[in-house]
């Protein structure tokens, strides 16, 4: 399926007549990048800056990989024909052709910049995202997360063009998961950042993403959006915050935004779950 006004679509299978059956979640956190969605729209990060190293790997890269897979594990015992010297040459080898090959996808992903949101039939918080994505552990700061139907998403991608004409690029769609260890499950595909290695699959993702085909590399990226988005979004709050800190933070976001923030579902839960942990410390003290 493709749209007509800029904006293209991949590996996404699900019919329009179902688009109000799906949520799109994304989580953030911290505060400070809350404000930064409602100021200046969707950030795109660059694939290089992820946590996850083989982002937008492509094809060719992913069959190097494969093929060195187990060289850095080799047991000298499991080896009688190589003495240990040659072995260990052997192995330091594998090494140096992986920084060559590291260096490579370093390169091509910096032209890649990227939105993740997690899609679901199901509108409840997730809570693995919450500690995943909605919490800033270095920094002590819990986030956000925003809501919204994929219905009302797809109707506010219209007006999307207008709004980023030097973003016209940008394809959206579903991201499908492969085993990288399984050499039978790396095929080329049209658009590389739509695959990720199946240990991320819990994450259930859907993509934005803008490829940058000029130097130099650019470093931020948001895509603009229209009011009619901000209008159909919910924002919840992360379910560890205080009542007092989240009223504060509410009258704050509602002052300058003009945007509602909910108390989270799971609030209750870890309320609760803070008053055992308390209590627990009590008993073994």
């Amino acid at each position: 399926m493709g749209y007509n006004f800029g904006f293209n679509s991949y590996n996404f299978d699900i019919k329009p007549e179902n688009y109000d059956k799906y949520y799109l979640f994304r989580y953030f956190p911290s505060l400070n990048r809350l404000e930064s969605f409602l100021t200046k729209g969707i950030y795109m990060t660059r694939a290089d800056k992820f946590s996850d190293q083989l982002e937008c790997v492509d094809f060719n890269n992913l069959v190097e990989i494969s093929k060195r897979k187990n060289v850095v594990s080799l047991l000298p015992e499991h080896n009688p024909h190589m003495d240990i010297r040659n072995l260990q040459n052997y192995i330091n080898k594998t090494i140096n052709e992986l920084d060559e090959i590291a260096v490579n996808i370093h390169n091509e992903q910096q032209k890649y910049h990227i939105s993740c949101w997690y899609i679901s039939q199901n509108k409840i918080e997730n809570e693995l995202m919450w500690r995943s994505y909605g919490t800033d552990h270095n920094n002590n700061q819990k986030g956000f997360l925003i809501r919204i139907n994929l219905k009302d998403l797809m109707s506010n991608m219209f007006m999307l063009k207008d709004l980023n004409p030097e973003l016209s690029s940008i394809v959206f769609g579903s991201v499908a998961y492969y085993d990288f260890n399984n050499e039978k499950n790396i095929q080329k595909i049209k658009y590389t950042g739509f695959r990720k290695h199946s240990a991320f699959k819990d994450e259930s993702e859907f993509r934005l993403i803008y490829k940058n085909q000029y130097l130099p590399v650019q470093n931020d990226i948001f895509l603009k959006l229209p009011n009619s988005f901000y209008n159909d979004i919910n924002i919840i709050a992360h379910p560890d915050y205080e009542l007092n800190d989240y009223h504060k933070i509410r009258r704050k976001i509602e002052t300058d935004f003009e945007q509602s923030v909910q108390i989270s579902e799971l609030y209750i839960w870890y309320k609760l779950k803070n008053k055992l942990q308390a209590k627990d410390k009590l008993v073994t003290q």
